[in-house]
């Protein structure tokens, strides 16, 4: 489970509305916060990268595809030999049907 996020989006948001904000009204000192400001989460970031990766949950959690395909499980690849054309393309016109209609009524009605 990821830790508490601060909301990051949100607080970010409020420093670019209030740097121009602020310096549209004159005050001294402005250009100097932001700069600040993006020192300190440039530096943020180039720790998050650096610091080590436990290296057993990397095992659990490979980037590379072969690796991924070793950890899977034996089973079909495919769930469908064929496909009934006719009964598919029944159920995606109803999808597309109310998509469109939930769109037009403001309100989603595929359940």
């Amino acid at each position: 489970m990821y830790p508490k996020m601060p909301d990051f989006e949100f607080l970010c948001e409020q420093i670019t509305a209030y740097s121009q904000f602020q310096y549209e009204c004159g005050a001294k000192g402005v250009i100097s916060i932001i700069k600040d400001a993006e020192k300190y989460l440039s530096k943020a970031i180039a720790d998050l990268k650096k610091l080590p990766i436990d290296k057993k949950n990397a095992q659990k959690e490979p980037n590379k595809l072969s690796e991924i395909r070793e950890l899977r499980s034996s089973g079909p690849r495919r769930l469908w030999e064929k496909i009934n054309t006719e009964i598919y393309l029944n159920k995606l016109e109803g999808a597309l049907l109310g998509r469109l209609a939930g769109c037009t009524l403001g309100a989603s009605v595929e359940f």
